[in-house]
């Protein structure tokens, strides 16, 4: 008879299987997997914000003072950088992925620099100019250091994380 029969029992899943919480939930979640989506997008942003950074940096070095236009892109970027870390929803207390804190130093060399520059300080907007990008560099780099935490976090529990990292 069919209900004397037991069913063949399920072979055990891999605990790397097991633990994959991109499998497992992020993948058929839609907050998650939107919340993955913007992590992914804010650390490719935050990659090249710092690539930027770094140029404007090895430009600057390379010359005696910053031209006007290119002082005020670094700090156009600078805003644009910082303002997007504060309108993205993985970024704050909610996920704490990284504090709002975070977009300050971009965002607070920027407005001196344009301050400066718009008091006619040539010589103090040139070096908040440098200024707003090394905060940019430096913020850029550890938000990139953040989101791909965070993207690990989307994608494997803690335990897989430790199991990849076994011999």
């Amino acid at each position: 008879m069919p209900w004397r029969t037991a069913p063949a029992p399920l072979a055990p899943l891999p605990r790397r299987e097991l633990l994959d919480r991109y499998e497992q939930h992020t993948k058929g979640c839609a907050v998650c997997s939107s919340a993955l989506a913007e992590t992914r997008a804010l650390a490719k942003a935050a990659r090249g914000a710092r690539n930027v950074a770094a140029f404007a940096l090895l430009c600057r070095a390379a010359t005696a003072g910053p031209a006007a236009p290119f002082s005020l892109a670094v700090s156009a970027a600078a805003t644009a950088f910082g303002a997007a870390l504060l309108r993205s929803d993985v970024v704050g207390p909610t996920v704490a992925a990284a504090p709002n804190a975070l977009a300050a130093p971009p965002l607070v060399c920027a407005a001196l620099h344009l301050a400066a520059a718009a008091a006619g300080l040539p010589r103090v907007a040139g070096a908040l100019a440098t200024a707003s990008a090394a905060a940019l560099a430096a913020t850029a780099a550890l938000a990139a250091r953040k989101f791909a935490a965070l993207e690990a976090r989307f994608i494997y529990t803690e335990e897989a994380k430790a199991l990849q990292h076994a011999p």
